[in-house]
């Protein structure tokens, strides 16, 4: 879903010319570091479901939701660790008046601003 919105950003910006899908490969660089963060057995799962299938584990991820998460997903943390990563390595391989694109889950973005 985000490598498909990331066209119309790509519009947005009067780059038309990228969104040709050899255009594209040549300016894009995709990571699975920007992915959203994963929730282990509880992925695609509403929230009424997760409480009533794992209930237990709900009452325990309640204490400590940004160092652990049940389930076997990722923490807050896990999801800004491989962030940062990704965003350090990208600001190593441009130059500070390169035009850079980044384009992410609401998830990742909303624990970058928290």
């Amino acid at each position: 879903r985000c490598t498909h919105c990331s066209i119309y950003h790509l519009l947005a910006f009067g780059l038309k010319n990228l969104v040709d899908h050899e255009q594209a490969e040549k300016g894009f660089t995709f990571s699975q570091m920007l992915r959203e963060r994963h929730f282990g057995h509880w992925q695609g799962l509403t929230k009424s479901m997760v409480k009533e299938k794992y209930s237990d584990e709900v009452k325990a991820d309640a204490g400590d939701w940004q160092h652990k998460m049940q389930g076997g997903g990722e923490s807050r943390l896990d999801v800004l660790s491989r962030t940062m990563k990704i965003l350090s390595q990208i600001c190593q391989k441009y130059k500070e008046n390169d035009r850079v694109l980044i384009v992410t889950h609401g998830g990742v973005i909303s624990f970058l601003l928290a």
